[in-house]
């Protein structure tokens, strides 16, 4: 990682972007990221009564359409998605954050960051 590299967490502070990520990720997802350039890892990590599944897909910026202010975003290179569903005792939780890298889309290298 280079000094100029970043992971942002895509948060409300960028309602616009937020929803037009959320929502692409979505239909992806349900058509199984057909057609599409993706990397995906997944983890399971167990203990004292928790399971947490994290699950991340990176995609290159190039596969979505052009992102709202995309070029407030010097060296952009892709747009991740991260799912965790933690199930302790009788719950179980489900969080989905997205994020964008300058970082290569290498969901596997990328794990260690979320």
């Amino acid at each position: 990682m280079h000094s100029s590299d970043y992971v942002l967490a895509l948060k409300a502070n960028h309602p616009t972007l937020h929803t037009q990520v959320k929502d692409w990720f979505e239909q992806h997802l349900r058509e199984g990221f057909s057609g599409i350039t993706h990397s995906y890892d997944e983890r399971v990590e167990k203990g004292h009564h928790r399971t947490e599944k994290r699950q991340i897909w990176c995609v290159p910026v190039s596969q979505l359409p052009p992102l709202h202010n995309q070029s407030d975003w010097a060296g952009l290179k892709c747009v991740v998605m991260v799912v965790r569903v933690r199930h302790l005792w009788n719950q179980t939780t489900r969080e989905v954050q997205f994020y964008l890298t300058t970082l290569d889309c290498d969901a596997s290298f990328l794990r260690a960051s979320y």
